[in-house]
């Protein structure tokens, strides 16, 4: 598979001069590689946490997210969404 560069702010037009680049990350993995820890680390989000006499605090919590991916997966960018 082959992949032309855009432009991220005018997606129709190339960023490159008619350039193609091969897309690697398209292609199968032949080496069977598992990867122990994946994720995002220091996430800052705020939150409300309720406090003994029932009221609420609002803070902003820190906190990382991972996983194991085994090696028939693929990793892929995606976005964390959140909801109040």
């Amino acid at each position: 598979m082959i992949a032309t560069a855009v432009s991220m702010s005018h997606p129709d037009e190339p960023s490159c001069p008619t350039s193609d680049i091969a897309d690697v990350q398209s292609s199968h993995d032949t080496r069977r590689i598992a990867i122990d820890k994946v994720g995002i680390k220091d996430i800052r989000h705020p939150v409300r946490v309720r406090d003994r006499t029932g009221g609420e605090q609002h803070t902003v919590a820190t906190f990382n997210m991972y996983v194991n991916l085994p090696h028939d997966f693929k990793a892929r960018t995606c976005r964390v969404s959140w909801r109040s």
